[in-house]
């Protein structure tokens, strides 16, 4: 994954177009997709879904393995750097693995990518109360999915090492256990001064 990233940083033109990158993180169900997709709405980025990607690497390799994440993280910076390169895309929202490692390397290769084609990232942990996060868990829309559907799973995660973002780039944390889907995607939008896309009349 070094290697990959580094083959990348060597050939990635810079570019005044791409303004922002935002790393949604925090556990299953906090809303990290519901959120990214009202942000990439009002503003024209484009949404890399950490879910939509592993849901994919989960047909031929089994779901939870290193190797899974790790194929994961590639896809991650490959598609990364071709975004960076569209010039036209004002810029992207990543929702992002829980998973401790390799989270934290991709990452980490990512920022540098991201530095290198001179633009902006930040990171945007979300969070709610133990009660709201069960019954969003426990949602219909979230089972048939390949996504954290019951508490049991839920209660793993929280016991073990998960990414919360990196030393050099402390999120900006938001607790949403009231806070509707519409309305924390603004804050996001308000807090770093994202363009948003005029109403269409």
């Amino acid at each position: 994954m070094k290697g990959m990233s580094q083959h990348v940083e060597n050939n990635h033109p810079k570019n005044n177009f791409l303004k922002q990158v935002i790393y949604m993180i925090g556990l299953p169900g906090v809303g990290k997709t519901t959120v990214g997709k009202l942000i990439a709405k009002r503003t024209g980025f484009v949404l890399l879904d950490h879910n939509i990607m592993y849901k994919e690497i989960c047909c031929f390799l089994e779901k939870g393995t290193y190797a899974a994440h790790l194929l994961n993280g590639r896809m991650h910076l490959v598609i990364m750097n071709l975004l960076l390169m569209q010039s036209p895309i004002p810029g992207i929202i990543c929702t992002m693995s829980i998973r401790y490692e390799p989270t934290s390397q991709t990452v980490r290769n990512a920022t540098r990518m991201i530095k290198h084609a001179g633009a902006k990232v930040n990171f945007v942990k979300l969070e709610c109360d133990w009660n709201e996060h069960k019954r969003r868990i426990l949602m219909p829309s979230r089972q048939g999915l390949n996504k954290t559907n019951t508490v049991a799973k839920l209660k793993k995660y929280m016991n073990g090492a998960c990414f919360n973002g990196l030393k050099k780039f402390p999120p900006l944390v938001i607790n949403n256990t009231r806070l509707p889907a519409n309305k924390c995607a603004k804050k996001i939008i308000n807090a770093f001064g994202l363009p948003e896309r005029t109403p269409a009349r």
